[in-house]
């Protein structure tokens, strides 16, 4: 009634029902991970029918990128690790469809429609995943190999340990230099040329969906620290930095910086 009403009153609205949540939670998911933000804590009860974020309190955003990176302090086992959350998302999805098929005649062609649907998840999230992911990288014109090369930067800022928001600015700047630096770029710059934009015109695009400022984990923890001491000045700054995630605001670099080796936060709790 509150979220789809246009399906309110159809015979099949457990149904349709069932594949509008499905295709927010597969939109939901890829904004997720194309800022490299981690849930954390992703239990049916933390999934929204209207497919927003809530219940996030071990979250965390990245620093260096990896695949396999969890954060909070519960989760010994990887379940809800960062590359886990489309798999999870589309677990919880049927949980919702084993109540929902309560409150329809569950014969056996029912249950086939809504495991149908729900073997749609995977593709709709890769699709929003990979239409985020090429806009990143600069891709403005889809075509095949556009997976591979997506892949391979991956790949390559993993075994590299680079910082996952950090590397796609300095990758947008690198469109300035002349020459290609290294295997990947030489790769990305001639996927470029096929398309009909030139340079700058791609680094502007770049620079539209690639945050320069997140809420990183030790600029959180210091903004936690001040409060418990009764400071809220870090807070409200940091919450002012962060309305303008895509704007470079002088004065404000320490928001936009790496950590310290010291300052790395690995472990975040219920709570935070």
């Amino acid at each position: 009634h509150r979220h789809y009403p246009e399906i309110e009153k159809l015979s099949d609205r457990y149904f349709l029902f069932l594949q509008k949540v499905i295709a927010t939670q597969a939109s939901l998911i890829a904004h997720w991970m194309d800022i490299g933000f981690i849930h954390g804590v992703m239990n049916t009860d933390n999934m929204l029918i209207s497919g927003e974020t809530i219940d996030f309190g071990p979250c965390a955003f990245m620093d260096h990128f990896n695949f396999n990176q969890v954060f909070s302090s519960i989760d010994r086992n990887g379940r809800y690790s960062f590359i886990n959350q489309p798999p999870i998302a589309q677990w919880n999805l049927a949980r919702l469809a084993d109540c929902l098929l309560m409150l329809v005649e569950n014969d056996s062609s029912v249950v086939k429609m809504f495991e149908h649907e729900l073997a749609k998840f995977q593709a709709l999230f890769q699709g929003h995943w990979l239409q985020r992911m090429s806009s990143k990288l600069g891709l403005l014109n889809e075509l095949p190999q556009d997976l591979e090369i997506i892949k391979n930067w991956l790949k390559y800022i993993e075994a590299e340990k680079l910082d996952y928001t950090i590397s796609f600015k300095k990758l947008a700047d690198s469109l300035d230099a002349d020459r290609a630096v290294g295997d990947f770029e030489l790769q990305w710059r001639e996927r470029l040329k096929a398309q009909p934009f030139d340079f700058q015109a791609v680094k502007n695009k770049m620079n539209q969906v690639n945050p320069i400022y997140i809420p990183r984990n030790h600029q959180v923890e210091r903004a936690i620290q001040s409060a418990v001491a009764g400071d809220m000045s870090v807070f409200n700054e940091m919450v002012q930095v962060l309305k303008n995630p895509f704007t470079e605001q002088p004065g404000f670099e320490i928001y936009k910086a790496a950590p310290r080796p010291e300052e790395q936060v690995c472990a975040t709790f219920c709570g935070t």
